[in-house]
């Protein structure tokens, strides 16, 4: 049975109205009626539990499951103890025999090289200790945390502390044990052989009595593996697979945990449940959404519950009895809209943190369908509030633009000012003339981006006299044909839609209007915005087709299908794209995407929401000789 087969029955398309509800701003005094709070935070976890079906009993005595879906911070220790006591408090008090919490839950899985620092490795295992000694308050709980276990006795090379991903499986005031990582992900996002060894032992532990073998993350993708820690479980008397992960998103990446937990059941005929961080955190490169929704399923291959989305979560069944729960499965532009309005608020609240003031987001408001989409997911991650949308025409500038960028501003409530730099820039086209003999009319490339970078100086100087960040409206189409100015558009402090396409920046466009009128009886991103060919507005009768090679929105399924599949020269392009798209196109593409290489280095970090960002796993030189030449000239 295929996933897509599988998915008809139990999972259902998540309604309108219900999506409005996981990306509405919520009340700080909301509190749902089956939830609790982290004792020193505003943060409220729900509290969900899967009735048992009594026709479905399949073992005795039963086993209670606790998923604790919850939040940590890199380094919080004290916030992340009460984390994961109060957790233990709750699912001790409604009876579980095992709480789980994600992969590396008490450091964080983002910790980076604070994992190489001893110290820090120290420190976390004196606040394990916390935990060890609170279990005692929780009899008969036993708890899975997340954490680096250091063998201090051993060192790796280049001096490295010997680390090991591991889980900790702890009961009253006891370590029974730990589980080491098998599998150590290096590719994509994933770096961890940089900081962990991998383990080897197979262990099983007997809880209530169920015979349970713990799983870490990558585990359970033994594909292209020579070790298969799913199998050595099994063969080991395990009863019961759970699984502890810190999975990132990108679009599609739930369907293939979905696939993975139904290959599980269906090979083994054991449960098998999974639990994953939740949050957006620095993954050093750019941001990394962690989108919880952990799976669990039956035996006998019935989905039996998943973990809330980007919600912080108790999740409790028992995975021998339990009745199959109804899944909201998310449309992918739901996903990728609650990944970027989750991934801005994570960014402010860090940036709070470090600068300790609330801080504002200043956008350059174009007009255009970028910033207009910025505008709008940032209201909902932040509020209206701290968002500050500055206009900054020239002559060039039509009025429809610019009474777009004024409609825009009003109708989402944000601060709005318009400054002309038209003076300015006239003043800086005379200073170039003079300075380098510049023909203004023969080079008008070189005004067109001292125009771009006068109106990012403006930004920057509002963003310091205000207190805020300058956000970066680039997408990803626009990095990869080329098509933006080195220290101008592609300035910022943060890129939210840096991983976006050009043609799903309008999906989302279409997508939160339809939002917002679900919410307040009318759309807000004026329709002249999404419907008016894209144009940078450097010059008069400008727009980005011409440079591009064909507009944004249809070319960007193309440049998805290059990068996406690692292709970087001209053959293998050629392999990839129908006849529709001519050698021409292609060749200028390759051109385009190996010229902006040195630009792209220096964009801001962005959000990751895609199989292959910049940055992350894409790693290409600024300068080589690849054509796609062969032996003999041929190609």
């Amino acid at each position: 049975m295929t996933l897509r087969t599988a998915k008809r029955e139990p999972f259902h398309e998540l309604p309108l109205s219900d999506f409005v509800q996981l990306v509405a701003p919520k009340s700080k005094d909301y509190q749902g009626p089956n939830s609790f709070l982290i004792p020193g935070t505003e943060r409220k976890v729900s509290i969900r539990e899967i009735a048992n079906d009594p026709l479905r009993i399949t073992k005795t005595p039963n086993l209670k499951v606790a998923y604790a879906q919850v939040k940590t911070e890199p380094g919080a220790f004290e916030e992340n103890l009460r984390v994961h006591t109060e957790a233990m408090a709750r699912a001790h008090e409604r009876g579980a025999h095992l709480l789980q919490f994600p992969e590396m839950s008490l450091p964080h899985y983002c910790s980076l090289d604070l994992l190489l620092d001893r110290d820090y490795l120290k420190a976390q295992e004196a606040w394990l200790q916390e935990i060890v000694e609170f279990s005692k308050k929780t009899p008969e709980l036993t708890t899975a945390v997340g954490y680096v276990d250091v063998d201090w006795e051993r060192e790796r090379a280049g001096g490295r502390p010997y680390n090991r991903n591991a889980l900790a499986i702890i009961r009253d005031g006891e370590v029974l044990g730990v589980v080491h990582k098998k599998l150590l992900p290096n590719y994509a996002v994933f770096d961890e052989h940089r900081w962990y060894e991998p383990g080897t032992e197979t262990k099983v532990f007997e809880i209530n009595g169920t015979k349970v073998g713990f799983l870490i993350c990558e585990d359970i993708w033994v594909k292209g593996y020579d070790v298969n820690p799913i199998e050595d479980l099994v063969n080991a008397g395990a009863e019961f697979l759970s699984h502890s992960q810190a999975s990132p998103f990108h679009i599609g990446k739930n369907a293939t945990r979905a696939e993975l937990a139904q290959s599980i059941t269906d090979t083994y005929g054991i449960p098998f449940g999974s639990v994953n961080a939740v949050g957006t955190f620095d993954g050093y490169e750019g941001d990394l959404p962690f989108d919880g929704r952990g799976i669990v399923r039956s035996a006998d291959g019935q989905w039996l519950a998943m973990g809330a989305a980007y919600n912080e979560e108790l999740l409790l069944l028992d995975p021998f009895r339990a009745a199959p729960d109804k899944i909201p499965e998310l449309m992918p532009m739901q996903e990728l809209i609650l990944s970027v309005v989750d991934s801005m608020q994570s960014y402010f609240s860090r940036l709070d943190q470090v600068t300790g003031q609330t801080n504002c987001a200043v956008v350059g408001n174009s007009g255009g369908i970028d910033s207009a989409v910025i505008i709008a997911l940032l209201h909902l991650a932040i509020g209206p509030d701290r968002i500050q949308a500055i206009s900054l025409p020239t002559v060039i500038n039509s009025e429809e633009t610019k009474g777009d960028a004024q409609e825009l501003a009003h109708n989402f409530g944000v601060s709005s000012r318009e400054v002309s730099i038209q003076e300015t820039y006239d003043s800086v086209k005379k200073l170039l003339s003079e300075a380098i003999e510049l023909d203004p009319t023969t080079d008008n490339r070189v005004s067109q981006n001292a125009q771009a970078r006068l109106r990012t100086l403006v930004l920057m100087a509002y963003s310091q006299a205000l207190g805020g960040v300058m956000i970066n409206t680039s997408n990803k189409t626009e990095r990869f044909t080329n098509n933006f100015t080195i220290y101008a558009d592609s300035s910022g402090a943060f890129g939210p839609i840096a991983d976006v396409d050009k043609d799903r920046v309008y999906e989302m466009a279409r997508y939160l209007n339809k939002v917002f009128e679900q919410m307040d009886g009318k759309p807000r991103i004026p329709q002249s915005i999404i419907d008016r060919e894209a144009s940078a507005e450097l010059d008069f009768h400008q727009v980005d087709a011409n440079v591009m090679g064909g507009k944004p929105e249809e070319i960007a399924p193309f440049i998805r299908t290059l990068i996406e599949q690692g292709l970087n020269s001209f053959p293998s392009m050629r392999a990839a794209l129908p006849d529709s798209v001519t050698d021409e196109l292609i060749k200028r593409w390759v051109g385009s995407i190996g010229a902006s290489e040195w630009k792209g280095r220096q964009l801001p970090p962005g959000t990751r929401v895609t199989p292959v960002a910049a940055g992350f796993n894409r790693r290409i030189p600024i300068n080589h000789r690849w054509r796609g030449q062969l032996p003999g000239g041929a190609a």
